[in-house]
């Protein structure tokens, strides 16, 4: 057993032997260090690239290794103190280091330290000296370069380098402008010239300076040389009796015996040049500097175009959230840019904006939305006016052109509601509707009551005055007449009407269009004329006695009676039945499900006696047998149940308020089926 332990313990302290053997030195020349440190044996050292122990690891030293540092290289960090290796200080590695825990290094004295001579200092603090020298005119002839060279970039055309170029003359956001990302790169190119052209002027500097004092060493030598042959040759002038060169032997001859002392001289000018180039080290001092500074070069250049992408990004997901929170209000309030010309689709219209020369159109290929030209408001490139790019800040405001038909819009958005009237000619549709008008106003109030599009839709202006008054009086008199629907009038009168508890109005559409459209002697192509049937929430079919002919089925004798009484000859007559065919096929040509429509059956002129006594007048059952019973129009009545609600009423627009009964049509309508809440 005691033999088996001095075996290994001989082992062990060969292996220690050889690990000693193999010991590695690192830090600066040994020559330079007065004192060595060598790690403790059993203990092993990390190194890292910073004082820290979170620093990148690099190696680890072994016991037996010797470190040559400096005492003035001593760091406190992370609860140790660390030591720096200086560059070169290991075969594999060519950066700076650090070492901690110093305890376990013990130190020595080097006997390879020489003392440096009062010469070498002098050099040394000279090398210092310059490289320090070289370092702020690297600084500065790169400022200056830099100057320069920006000068030079930005001195045309700054505006759009930095914000871009105009297109169709509108300039895209900052953000989605090629410019200033190009911007970006080229100035960091133009950086990294600057800082490569000062490199290469104090590299000539540095170079000029070691070739000169190269050729003083060459003329010292020359010097030199032609000292001893200018003696020589003057003392042999002189021996053959030519005085006048005493002089030149005289300098020769000094020159001569202080030969040495100018060799000497150029010799050391030339050494001082090499030792400067050499130590001066602009190559290696710009590859430490790109070695050093390639990384926030890097980052001078990515993160401002990192930057810019995210907020192109971020920007075009606002406009995104805009865009659909838009589309979701538009929806929810049931907002579809109906044109109130020719009923189609307004969006997407052409939106104009108001200058000296009258309204503009954006250039082609720009809509109206947050995106590229900007998120609430697009600057119009002629007028200059900011122009809201969405419904919830305004856009409606502006006036606009149809996308299908062309004509001008100038109409607020609301939550939309439609009411067309259909009926033949001279039945009372435009009286009617005045009356229901005004009593919109009397009871919403007239300042919460807006017409929209009065120069276009309504020639006649003074329709607003002429509701006002019917209003105010609770009558239509002869002044305030309603004007007959032109034949090609086509267009819907549109209202603003202000709401309770939202600030999205309504905008109602009231369509009533000629009767010379329902009347086949007329041959007007109703496929074309009654497009205001494409948007469609209530539907009144006007029934005049007078004017429309009930021809379904055998009228009652009492009602006969009635007609030849009041019948004036004079008074063309249209087919009830040619008025449904009408309505029928435009609500087929557009898909109009009759189930979202309200249906009302209005015998107006009630006054005129042709309702019985004893029918009640807001009682829809006896309106509804006397249709059929009196009018024969019980197959009409078949035809109404498609709709959502088929209600009938017998109305005298012309009369009195009482005497009118416009009371109940109206909140039935305007209340219950439209859904009006002001």
């Amino acid at each position: 057993m005691r033999r088996l332990l001095q075996i290994v313990i001989l082992m062990v302290l060969a292996a220690l032997s050889v690990d000693s053997a193999f010991a590695r030195e690192y830090g600066d020349h040994p020559e330079r260090s007065k004192y060595k440190y060598t790690v403790t044996p059993g203990k092993k050292l990390n190194v890292r690239e910073t004082p820290s122990t979170k620093g990148r690891f690099i190696t680890q030293l072994k016991p037996g290794d010797v470190v040559y540092i400096s005492d003035t290289t001593l760091y406190e960090g992370s609860g140790y103190q660390w030591a720096k290796i200086s560059d070169p200080w290991g075969r594999n590695i060519s950066r700076d280091a650090y070492v901690t825990n110093l305890n376990r290094l013990s130190r020595s004295e080097n006997p390879q330290y020489v003392a440096p001579s009062q010469d070498d200092i002098e050099i040394e603090n000279a090398v210092k000296s310059s490289q320090t020298a070289a370092k702020w005119i690297l600084l500065v002839l790169s400022v200056i370069a830099a100057i320069f060279y920006l000068y030079l970039y930005f001195s045309e055309d700054a505006d759009d380098k930095i914000f871009g170029t105009y297109h169709n003359g509108m300039r895209r956001t900052f953000f989605f402008n090629i410019a200033p990302y190009r911007t970006v790169i080229i100035v960091t190119l133009l950086l990294l010239a600057a800082v490569a052209t000062s490199l290469a002027i104090v590299l000539l500097i540095g170079g000029l300076g070691f070739v000169l004092l190269w050729i003083v060493k060459i003329l010292c030598y020359v010097l030199m040389w032609v000292g001893i042959i200018v003696c020589v040759a003057s003392i042999i002038a002189c021996i053959g009796g030519e005085w006048g060169f005493i002089v030149t032997a005289v300098i020769g001859g000094i020159i001569w015996y202080y030969d040495d002392e100018i060799t000497a001289f150029g010799d050391r000018c030339a050494e001082i040049g090499l030792r400067f180039f050499h130590e001066f080290n602009i190559l290696g001092y710009s590859a430490d500097m790109f070695m050093e500074y390639w990384k926030p070069v890097l980052l001078v250049t990515c993160i401002p175009l990192a930057i810019f992408l995210c907020l192109a990004v971020i920007w075009m997901l606002v406009a995104g959230l805009l865009i659909g929170y838009e589309k979701y209000v538009t929806s929810r309030y049931n907002i579809k840019h109906p044109c109130p010309h020719c009923h189609h689709p307004s969006e997407p219209a052409v939106y104009l904006s108001k200058g000296k020369d009258g309204y503009m159109e954006l250039p082609d290929g720009i809509q109206l939305r947050p995106g590229f030209y900007g998120l609430f408001h697009i600057t119009h490139p002629r007028t200059y006016k900011r122009m809201p790019t969405m419904l919830l800040n305004g856009r409606d405001k502006l006036a606009r052109r149809c996308g299908s038909c062309g004509c001008l819009i100038k109409a607020k958005e609301g939550t939309e509601l439609h009411l067309s009237v259909a009926g033949s000619a001279m039945s009372g549709k435009s009286t009617l509707t005045y009356r229901l008008i005004a009593e919109l106003f009397s009871r919403a109030g007239k300042e919460n009551v807006k017409f929209t599009d009065v120069d276009n839709t309504m020639p006649d202006i003074s329709i607003i005055d002429k509701v006002k008054a019917i209003s105010s009086e609770g009558k239509i008199s002869e002044e305030n007449l309603p004007r007959k629907t032109a034949t090609d009038d086509l267009s819907s009168m549109q209202m603003i009407v202000k709401r309770q508890k939202s600030t999205i109005p309504y905008r109602l559409f009231i369509n009533d269009v000629g009767g010379e459209h329902f009347d086949p002697s007329n041959n007007i192509d109703s496929s074309n004329t009654n497009r205001y049937f494409r948007n469609l929430d209530s539907l009144i079919v006007i029934l005049d006695p007078l004017t429309t002919e009930f021809s379904e089925s055998e009228e009652s004798d009492e009602f006969k009676e009635w007609l030849e009484k009041n019948d004036t000859e004079n008074v063309n007559k249209v087919p009830l039945k040619y008025i449904k065919n009408v309505i029928s096929n435009q609500l087929i040509r557009y898909k109009i499900d009759t189930k979202r429509v309200h249906l009302n059956i209005v015998l107006t002129k009630k006054d005129l006696g042709y309702l019985p006594a004893d029918v009640d007048p807001n009682s829809q059952d006896q309106l509804k047998t006397y249709l059929e019973k009196h009018l024969g129009l019980e197959s009409f009545l078949y035809w109404a149940q498609q709709f959502a609600s088929c209600n009938v009423f017998a109305v005298s627009a012309m009369a009195e308020k009482g005497d009118a009964n416009i009371d109940s049509l109206y909140e039935s309508i305007m209340l219950r089926q439209l859904g009006l809440n002001y």
